[in-house]
C-alpha cells in the first residue's frame, strides 16, 4: 500500500513537472505575459491618452488582445505574432489578428519595429496604409 502511495505521488509530481514550464520547449521571452497598452499615438495624433483598458498578452507564437469600453463591455482578440532581428539589429515584430476584428486603436495586420524593450517597458512603430507612424507604449504587468 505505502508503496502504491509513493508511486501516485511520483506520478503527480512528474504530471507537475511536465506541464510547468516545460511547454514551447522550456522557451519563455521577453514578451511573455501581459502587456498594458498606455499610449496609442500617431503622427496626427491628438494627445488623449488611451485608457488603460487595452492589453496585449503574448504566449508563444498566440497574442490575445483585450479590451473594455467605458461601460466596461468588452473583449478579445486571437491571433498570432512572430519577432525577427535582422543582420543590423534591428528587432520587427509582425501581429496578424484573426476572425471578427473590431478594435480601432490598431491594425489588424501591422508589421511594428521594436524600438525599445528593456524591462517592464516597450515601444512598438509602424506604418499604417495612410502613411501615418502608430507608436505603441507598452508595459509588462
Amino acid at each position: 500500500m505505502k508503496t502504491t502511495l509513493c508511486n501516485i505521488l511520483l506520478l503527480c509530481i512528474m504530471c507537475v513537472a511536465g506541464t510547468a514550464c516545460t511547454h514551447n520547449h522550456g522557451e519563455i521571452n521577453g514578451w511573455f505575459g501581459t502587456w498594458a497598452i498606455d499610449d496609442a499615438g500617431t503622427t496626427d495624433y491628438d494627445g488623449t491618452e488611451v485608457p488603460r483598458t487595452l492589453f496585449l498578452q503574448f504566449q508563444s507564437s498566440v497574442v490575445c488582445l483585450r479590451y473594455t469600453d467605458a461601460l466596461h463591455n468588452g473583449g478579445e482578440s486571437y491571433g498570432s505574432w512572430t519577432e525577427t532581428t535582422a543582420a543590423d539589429g534591428t528587432t520587427t515584430m509582425e501581429i496578424n489578428f484573426e476572425g471578427n476584428y473590431d478594435v480601432a486603436y490598431l491594425p489588424q495586420h501591422a508589421v511594428y519595429t521594436v524600438s525599445h524593450h528593456a524591462g517592464d517597458h516597450a515601444t512598438l512603430v509602424t506604418t499604417l496604409t495612410e502613411g501615418t507612424t502608430l507608436t505603441l507604449k507598452l508595459t509588462r504587468l
